[in-house]
């Protein structure tokens, strides 16, 4: 009922104008800054703050990442610091204008990511794998050596046992060595000390995977300038990717994982078009208003915003909660390309 009711009042809202005014009116904002106006940024921000943004149909909230920083500044160099993301924002929507029709989709890159996406498929749980993972296979060449090993060490151990009965026996008790009880008495010595090397052996194998593992699970790779390409991986790479920032903790570059895996998914699917110079809300704003999880991808985008611009942490519920909403998108993307 909440967010019903947050509709109704985004709808019945007085305060709305369409995006040409809100254009108009950051710029205002933008030339009060370089004015060095503080009252004028301030009051203008906060009345903005106010507004709501007719556009597409649908009622928008101005940026407060944006516009609140510029409420609050109190000097002229304050307001010249935060308004370098309005001169962000003002070029994204002055772009979407004059923004050229959007190009046919690329088939060729579409049946890229296919054959990629087949080839790094998620376990139905989307539990994080791969091959590295698994537990080696021991090869059939070292229970031969093993096999030979313990007749090396049966032969030393002969030995060792002629050597102690020559000490403490004389001959006579060397050669009783050679007697059959005696030598049923060497294999049980060898079996038993081979027994405890290859328990000892499991055990300190066991040991060391399990340390692999809880560092495999705390460690993610690290950061590189690809992350920032969308296509730099397949959506389900993208997924995993999200999952190790995730158990590392890492949960604003996990927040980015997942909404490139929205994006790839909608590339590949065909709704959106992948263009280099074109911004996350271009990408918003481009899809049809006809489609149910329109306000769904809006929410995405602004919450990644947010995150990735806006803060230097994030929670991990607002993670956790990011990743629940996007698993619904990508699950009615892919049924709905499917079909």
């Amino acid at each position: 009922m909440s967010a019903i009711a947050a509709l109704v009042l985004l709808l019945c809202a007085p305060d709305s104008i369409d995006l040409p005014e809100y254009r108009a009116r950051l710029r205002r904002l933008q030339e009060a800054v370089e004015r060095r106006d503080v009252d004028a940024v301030r009051s203008g921000a906060d009345d903005l703050l106010k507004q709501r943004v007719k556009h597409g149909g649908m009622i928008l909230l101005p940026d407060a990442t944006v516009l609140g920083p510029l409420a609050e500044a109190k000097t002229p160099e304050a307001a010249r610091e935060a308004a370098v993301r309005l001169r962000a924002l003002s070029a994204e929507l002055e772009s979407i204008d004059a923004a050229p029709a959007p190009a046919p989709p690329d088939g060729a890159l579409l049946e890229r990511l296919r054959q990629e996406e087949q080839l790094n498929q998620l376990s139905p749980d989307r539990a994080v794998g791969g091959p590295g993972l698994h537990a080696p296979q021991v090869p059939r060449s070292f229970w031969e050596r093993l096999a030979s090993w313990g007749e090396s060490l049966q032969k030393v151990l002969e030995q060792f046992l002629r050597w102690l009965a020559r000490l403490f026996f004389g001959v006579a008790g060397a050669q009783k060595i050679e007697a059959p009880s005696t030598r049923y008495l060497v294999i049980g010595l060898v079996v038993t000390v081979l027994g405890t090397l290859a328990i000892v052996a499991v055990m300190a194998l066991r040991r060391r995977q399990a340390s692999a593992a809880v560092v495999a699970s705390s460690e993610a790779p690290a950061m590189s300038a690809k992350d920032e390409d969308p296509l730099s991986r397949t959506a389900t790479e993208w997924e995993r990717f999200a999952a190790e920032l995730m158990n590392a903790g890492r949960f604003r570059e996990a927040i980015r994982a997942w909404y490139h895996a929205l994006l790839v998914t909608l590339f590949r699917a065909g709704t959106l078009h992948y263009r280099k110079d074109r911004t996350n809300w271009e990408y918003a704003y481009a899809l049809p208003s006809t489609v149910p999880w329109r306000a769904g991808f809006m929410d995405a985008t602004r919450t990644f915003e947010q995150e990735w611009y806006g803060r230097r942490d994030t929670a991990v519920e607002t993670a956790e909660q990011y990743r629940a909403r996007t698993m619904n998108m990508l699950d009615a993307v892919r049924e709905g390309a499917a079909r």
